[in-house]
């Protein structure tokens, strides 16, 4: 819980780019927050999120 704690507060950049949001966390400095980090994304993305408003946009989560 800690760990997904650490994750969820990141600060990142979101960027929308050829009709899609790409919202990018910064690197953790800590080895195994950021293997967590990535494959939280992973999963994420493997749900194909996208965005509540009228438009859509498909969502892809990374760290950079």
């Amino acid at each position: 819980m800690p760990a997904l704690a650490l994750i969820v507060q990141r600060t990142g950049y979101v960027k929308l780019e050829g009709g899609h949001l790409e919202v990018t966390l910064r690197r953790f400095t800590d080895r195994e927050i950021n293997y967590a980090a990535r494959h939280l994304c992973e999963d994420l993305n493997g749900m194909r999120p996208v965005t509540l408003d009228k438009f859509h946009l498909p969502i892809r989560y990374r760290v950079q």
